[in-house]
């Protein structure tokens, strides 16, 4: 498997592209935060990607060997919440029966769905040093998907994947190796029952609810709906995003971060549990172990993950 760690914008620097280079890793990936995303939404270009040296680091990191991707939660930047006053069609139907512009979109309106796709194109064209690797994420939340007449026969699942088949199809047109991601997380952990996956999109298994104090191979409920994923969208390209360094997950993403201890054999047992599967990509957050974390605690301790 190929190994990547995904940083929050504001922690990158000199010195994690050093200790990602000597811990093996080859995969950079990023997480847009909220500011990035309103950023690209009023000037084209998320909000990082515009700070002094910033695009100096994505070198750096290219020229040390890293591939560089890109993460967001991103589909209300998208489709932009200010056209709910003169659309509401385009969002979605809450449970009550009312449209609202909180989260995700109306998957069934096509005028919804192309003006996503293309701003989806957009946003890729404006990720400086990305690979071909796309992950444009539904809103992080659970319960809030359409429930409009056309839409409540399909599971959260299929929504998504009719979303990132219309991402894919428009990327692909301007860049045709472009691969794009249906995240697994959360509602779509389940594998879609209507809707079929176009080419160049691929499986991203992020089970967030697991018990992260278990190692996964003794979590036998979890690996029927893994197996099913994978049958699903098939092996190739697949990455599995896993949350053992995330110091934000175990801060209950409250700062100022808490001390951090890794749980070493947990780590190396899923890796070789998740290579078994065949995933092709593995990758973890590593949240929270930035300049604020070193010089409340000094140097986080990653280095179990040289062994995966």
């Amino acid at each position: 498997m190929k190994k990547g760690l995904i940083l929050a914008p504001d922690e990158l620097s000199h010195k994690w592209i050093d200790r990602l280079v000597s811990l093996g890793v080859t995969e950079l990936q990023i997480q847009f935060l909220e500011g990035d995303l309103v950023a690209f939404e009023k000037e084209g270009t998320p909000a990082c990607l515009q700070l002094d040296g910033y695009l100096d680091l994505i070198d750096e990191a290219k020229a040390r060997g890293l591939s560089v991707e890109y993460m967001a939660h991103g589909i209300t930047h998208m489709l932009p919440r200010g056209l709910f006053d003169e659309h509401p069609e385009y969002f979605r139907m809450n449970a009550e029966g009312k449209r609202t512009p909180d989260f995700n979109l109306c998957v069934s309106d096509p005028a919804a769905l192309e003006i996503a796709a293309q701003n989806a194109v957009r946003f890729a064209k404006s990720l400086y040093g990305s690979c071909e690797r796309y992950h444009i994420w539904m809103s992080d939340t659970q319960g809030r998907y359409c429930q409009c007449e056309r839409c409540r026969s399909l599971s959260p699942s299929d929504q998504h994947l009719i979303v990132v088949n219309a991402f894919a199809k428009a990327i692909r047109e301007v860049i045709p190796g472009a691969l794009v991601c249906f995240l697994a997380y959360q509602d779509q952990l389940k594998t879609p029952l209507k809707i079929k996956p176009e080419a160049g999109v691929f499986l991203e298994y992020a089970d967030i609810q697991r018990d992260q104090h278990v190692a996964l191979r003794d979590l036998p409920e979890r690996h029927a709906e893994m197996k099913s994923l994978l049958d699903f969208f098939g092996r190739e390209n697949s990455m599995v995003i896993d949350y053992w360094y995330d110091n934000s997950f175990f801060s209950r993403w409250t700062r100022p971060p808490q001390p951090f201890k890794a749980e070493d054999k947990i780590i190396l047992d899923d890796a070789k549990f998740y290579a078994e599967q065949g995933f092709e990509h593995l990758t973890s957050y590593a949240f929270y172990l930035g300049r604020e974390y070193e010089a409340l605690y000094g140097e986080p301790d990653l280095d179990s993950y040289k062994l995966v």
